[in-house]
């Protein structure tokens, strides 16, 4: 299950077009740079937005399996 659950998609949105890139926890965790599927802009991942968007997806995960 806790594979499952990493590969829920969240939406990564361009700095510069706004595009929403969809994205695996898992892939975003890798912390790869990622290009944007409209303008090719590089989105760096690496920033605390991130990394906070990251942690709060694990604690969702984390209270998905206590309820399951």
């Amino acid at each position: 299950m806790a594979d499952v659950l990493e590969e829920i998609e969240i939406p990564v949105p361009c700095p510069a077009c706004g595009n929403n890139n969809l994205r695996s926890v898992r892939w975003l965790k890798a912390g790869r740079p990622l290009t944007c599927g409209s303008c090719s802009e590089t989105i760096n991942l690496d920033g605390r937005g991130i990394r906070d968007a990251i942690r709060d997806a694990e604690k969702s995960i984390a209270r998905i399996r206590k309820i399951i």
